[in-house]
């Protein structure tokens, strides 16, 4: 996400167009990984789950969280303690904006550097403009899903307290 942005707002034709290659050549990994984790579903399948479906959304949902995926990580090395916080896949409560703040500002980023590339460059990569608008895409529906937690849940600020146990 944050090598598109760079490459969106750099401006520049030449790095529109090995960014376009690098995603060539990252096709056929992304290819690979969705088939392999397909037939493994299919193989280990759970009979309550039913018909196997293509498994879009927990992908989208990984993808999309990487803020909080990174912000847990250096938390883990700094051992820094934080209570529990609901997700937007909680029913149990709202999420505060500041979590999703990420998401917001990625979205924003994403879209004005597609437009800032197109004015610089004058020129249509569509793989690049295509794979903007799918990572455009992700962060917007972890943030529908989150728009629509706040409209069913009363809003919780977040405890950045430490957590009572080490």
């Amino acid at each position: 996400v944050l090598l598109t942005i760079g490459v969106l707002w750099s401006g520049s034709a030449a790095v529109l167009t090995w960014f376009e290659e690098y995603i060539l050549h990252l096709a056929p990994l992304i290819g690979m990984t969705l088939l392999i984790r397909q037939l493994a579903l299919r193989r280990w399948i759970h009979p309550s789950i039913g018909k196997m479906k293509l498994q879009w959304k927990p992908t989208v949902l990984v993808f999309a969280t990487w803020p909080i995926y990174t912000l847990s990580w250096f938390m883990a090395i700094f051992r820094v303690p934080l209570r529990f916080q609901p997700t937007p896949k909680s029913s149990t409560g709202s999420l505060h904006p500041a979590w999703v703040l990420p998401q917001i500002i990625t979205t924003m980023l994403l879209l004005t550097g597609l437009v800032v590339s197109l004015v610089m460059t004058n020129t249509w990569n569509l793989l690049v403009f295509g794979f903007a608008l799918g990572q455009i895409a992700a962060q917007l529906s972890l943030l529908s899903d989150w728009l629509r937690l706040v409209r069913v849940a009363p809003r919780t600020s977040p405890d950045f307290s430490p957590s009572p146990h080490p």
